[in-house]
């Protein structure tokens, strides 16, 4: 078992939970459900014994437990030899128990100073800066609600659709409309400029997209 130093007890607990998980490999893996059945049998001990579900969490790192519900862990982890077969497990006060009692009191101190000294809360996000406006240009010429819109990418002109059945091209610069299309299959839906801005292309409600 190597020696390390932790930088937080949640690190700590977590490679606990490696080297059991370790242990458990080196003596056939049994499953939760054999560990537990075969602790009873072994170690007549039910005060000490683990649920499946606590099993589950110590093993992944992800729950701490009594020095008494360790070692009935450990000791039955431990009634398997390297092959995967029954074996009489080590005795309460076995020497082989005592670097596990020597990890268990050394994040047992960790814990008891994480709770002393709780970590800060994660900064909270800052909230987004409120959007300024500043002034407000309003383009007037369609009859209806504006459904669809897009930008030239010299950003100097507007295509703009609309429910009154209208395409309008704006110069931004003057506020005023430069062409207008009506379209003859219903609406235009969705407008786009083509990348070097020289055509606008627009889908209308028949499914069909014109140029």
């Amino acid at each position: 078992m190597e020696s390390r130093t932790y930088v937080t007890y949640e690190e700590a607990l977590r490679h606990f939970g490696q080297e059991l998980s370790e242990l458990r490999a080196q003596r056939g893996a049994p499953s939760f459900d054999r560990m537990r059945a075969r602790g009873l049998k072994a170690l007549g001990d039910t005060a000490g014994a683990c649920s499946k579900g606590t099993m589950s969490k110590v093993f992944a790192g992800g729950q701490f437990i009594s020095l008494d519900k360790l070692i009935w862990l450990v000791r039955t982890v431990m009634s398997w030899d390297e092959y995967g077969e029954e074996c009489a497990p080590p005795g309460r006060r076995d020497e082989e128990l005592t670097p596990w009692r020597s990890r268990w009191q050394s994040l047992n101190a960790l814990r008891a100073q994480a709770r002393r000294h709780p970590a800060p809360p994660s900064p909270r996000p800052s909230d987004p800066r409120p959007v300024s406006f500043g002034h407000v240009d309003v383009l007037i010429g369609h009859a209806g609600p504006v459904v669809a819109l897009a930008f030239s990418p010299d950003g100097g002109r507007l295509v703009t659709a609309s429910d009154d059945g209208a395409v309008r091209l704006w110069d931004l610069a003057t506020h005023k409309v430069t062409s207008t299309i009506r379209t003859r299959y219903g609406s235009a839906l969705s407008v786009a400029f083509s990348p070097d801005g020289g055509r606008v292309v627009f889908g209308n409600r028949s499914g069909r997209v014109l140029m």
